[in-house]
């Protein structure tokens, strides 16, 4: 599946890359900036689905993703700013309320992003299957050439 640009009302437009049932990837458009009360923001971040059937930022088990990554960008243009963390609480508030809705109108695009998940996994199995059955068949001719060289062996020494 390819990225999806949508566009958050009264925010901007963000590119969204669902990769399975239960992720999404969040960036900016291009080298676009959203804005938030007036401030320009860069964002880069995950959303899980929890086991409570809702979405959230970053996954359940690991506490460093509860919220998305964001850098604010300063009048001087450096855009390696943190924002306050109310700036960063309204932003992740509206994007995430977006996004929950997002993903209640898209369930076609949230099932393909599962098909393509299972289909990749599945080509990634067989991949393995087909090496480790190739590594055991010369194994076994291994086994085969090294039992003959051994009766061969014992035949001369008897």
């Amino acid at each position: 599946m390819d990225y999806i640009d949508v566009e958050v009302k009264n925010v901007g437009k963000l590119k969204i890359l669902p990769t399975d049932a239960r992720h999404i990837y969040i960036c900016n458009v291009d080298h676009s900036w959203i804005t938030i009360n007036n401030v320009n923001y860069y964002i880069g971040a995950h959303l899980y689905k929890w086991a409570d059937g809702e979405w959230h930022w970053g996954p359940r088990r690991e506490e460093s993703f509860r919220e998305p990554h964001l850098r604010r960008l300063e009048p001087t243009g450096n855009r390696d700013y943190n924002p306050s963390s109310i700036g960063r609480a309204k932003a992740g508030a509206l994007i995430l309320e977006f996004m929950q809705k997002w993903v209640r109108e898209n369930p076609g695009k949230m099932r393909e992003a599962e098909r393509d998940d299972l289909e990749a996994r599945l080509g990634k199995a067989k991949a393995e299957r087909k090496e480790v059955t190739e590594k055991l068949q010369g194994i076994a001719d291994q086994i085969a050439d090294l039992t003959a060289k051994l009766e061969k062996f014992e035949d001369i020494a008897a």
